[in-house]
């Protein structure tokens, strides 16, 4: 732990912006290091306690924390950028990211990607285990990594999932960087398409060290990269790890596998799969899917199989806040299904998503909800799919209902919004907990 950084910091007025998990963190993190006069600003401070440092400040005012004028910021993610620098425009910017990667020890592996960072860190976090690494794990899929990197060694491997909030300012990439496909989102937090892309790429370093285990594709993001490069593919065979003669194969060093059958098993996009293959194929690790298997379970809320009630399986898959994790969960699908969309917009378009729906033989109905119902249905529509495939509704429980009308033949019903949560809940979380009481009330069959 580097002694004099803390020294530093000693003597700086500290403002940590926002309360929320990561906020919690760096406040609990400095107090333990000996830093405790800290201001935190939290637009909730009505419902906040400051129970992780009794000698923090807490506001809710804008007017005191400019008053403040603080030394270094350490933003959490609901921070954007350009609001810090705006208001704070003499500070030192910092987030719970950047001090762990000046603080840690040993490999950090981080993961990111538009979807499905949180079922590959944790199947990384399985095969590392399984290969009897020390592994933590933590980012946006839930801890903050401050919560554990004073319990660091050299040997430690920490897998860190990292959002495009997160990146941003990034100044110390990790030693292995793992990114999953990389298409539009959060266009209503990002300015732009090319703040969103270029937030991703701050996980690339400049340094030839790294290790990046990338896309075959995803040539946006490793635009001068100097270090091993690993890419992968379902699709494109001259990737180094690719479909080849009907199997994912990475070389003599791994063995092939059938990734459908692992996607099946394990109720996991193929995506995934591949590139937690190909991180294992990298770090010259092995792979057993049996022990794997006993070890893996996935984040909640991803795909998740919440319930049999008779012949029907319900899959809640509310972590789904975009269109290209509908498509992959659809993948997944192989019976007869009625898929539940809809919640909040984000910006985003879904015309592939419904061109890929409309080729799904076994999806028997699409019930539509909430804010972005109509945009989807008329893409849906576009993409030749009859109005009596069609239902919107208001609500959740609106679509549930339809949903036990039309169950007849039905093998799953599955939940996955392609859409944000906001306009009908707090969070997607709350979202899946209120589908879950949704199919607790389902009638037994």
């Amino acid at each position: 732990m580097d002694n004099q950084y803390f020294k530093e910091l000693s003597h700086k007025k500290i403002v940590v912006l926002g309360y929320g998990v990561e906020g919690k963190s760096v406040v609990k993190f400095l107090s333990r290091h000996r830093i405790k006069d800290i201001l935190v600003f939290d637009e909730k401070s009505k419902d906040v306690e400051l129970k992780e440092c009794d000698k923090a400040v807490l506001t809710n005012k804008e007017e005191e924390l400019k008053a403040f004028a603080p030394d270094i910021v350490f933003r959490s993610p609901g921070f954007k950028l350009a609001r810090v620098r705006r208001i704070l425009p003499k500070s030192e910017i910092s987030s719970a990211t950047k001090l762990f990667m000046r603080c840690k020890k040993g490999t950090t592996v981080g993961i990111t990607g538009t979807k499905g960072k949180s079922t590959t860190a944790k199947l990384i976090e399985a095969i590392l285990k399984l290969n009897d690494r020390e592994v933590f794990l933590g980012g946006n899929i839930g801890s903050s990594p401050l919560d554990f990197v004073d319990e660091l060694s050299n040997d430690s491997f920490s897998v860190i999932e990292l959002s495009s909030f997160q990146l941003m300012d990034l100044d110390e990439p990790p030693e292995i960087a793992v990114i999953l496909p990389v298409v539009v989102d959060h266009l209503d937090y990002h300015e732009s398409v090319d703040e969103y892309i270029n937030a991703k790429k701050m996980i690339i370093s400049k340094d030839s060290s790294q290790l990046a285990i990338v896309p075959a594709r995803e040539t946006r993001i490793i635009e001068d990269f100097k270090g091993r490069l690993v890419t992968y593919s379902v699709e494109d065979d001259h990737a180094i790890c690719a479909i080849k003669e009907n199997s994912f194969s990475c070389g003599e060093s791994l063995p092939s596998f059938d990734l459908e059958q692992l996607s099946e098993r394990l109720v996991v996009p193929q995506i995934n799969l591949a590139c937690a293959l190909s991180f294992c194929f990298a770090v010259g690790l092995r792979f057993d899917i049996d022990k794997i298997e006993k070890t893996f379970f996935k984040p909640e809320f991803r795909l998740q199989l919440v319930r049999r009630i008779g012949e029907i399986k319900f899959y809640n898959d509310t972590a789904s806040t975009n269109p290209i994790s509908t498509i992959e969960a659809a993948k997944i699908i192989k019976e007869k299904y009625i898929l539940i969309c809809g919640g909040s917009s984000k910006g985003l378009e879904y015309q592939g998503m419904a061109d890929f729906l409309v080729k799904q033989k076994n999806l028997v109905k699409v019930l539509l909800f909430g804010q972005t119902a109509v945009q989807i249905e008329t893409a849906l529509i576009r993409s030749g799919m009859t109005h009596e495939k069609i239902s919107v509704v208001e609500t959740l429980d609106e679509a549930m209902n339809v949903a036990r009308n039309d169950c007849d033949g039905i093998a799953s019903i599955v939940f996955s919004p392609a859409s944000a949560s906001f306009d009908q809940f707090k969070n997607y979380k709350q979202r899946g907990q209120v589908f879950n009481e949704l199919v607790e009330k389902w009638p037994n069959i």
